[in-house]
């Protein structure tokens, strides 16, 4: 989602989630350039991804995510799966405040 729309949703979860809370975090698998180029997607700048000018992803390392997620608490579980429709590993943060 765009930046301005995400700040706005985290803030409004931040205040409502409760200490001890969980936050569950799916993210987009990590793609290399040349997996980039072959899916056709064009760079609109800040690593966010689009295909006729509709957002597709925005691409950042799980070590990126993960200092990004420490603010959100304690990290609990990372795992990472495939879709079968999907190539590449998506990655689920789970933290609690």
């Amino acid at each position: 989602m765009p930046k301005n729309v995400s700040t706005t949703v985290i803030d409004d979860l931040e205040r409502v989630l409760k200490l001890g809370g969980y936050w569950f975090i799916k993210m987009n698998p990590y793609y290399s350039k040349e997996e980039f180029e072959s899916f056709g997607y064009k760079n609109a700048g800040n690593n966010i991804y689009e295909e006729d000018h509709i957002m597709r992803l925005r691409e950042a390392t799980t070590n990126y995510w993960k200092e990004k997620f420490t603010r959100f608490g304690k990290e609990i579980i990372y795992l990472e799966f495939e879709y079968p429709w999907q190539e590449g590993m998506n990655r689920l943060f789970v933290y609690q405040s």
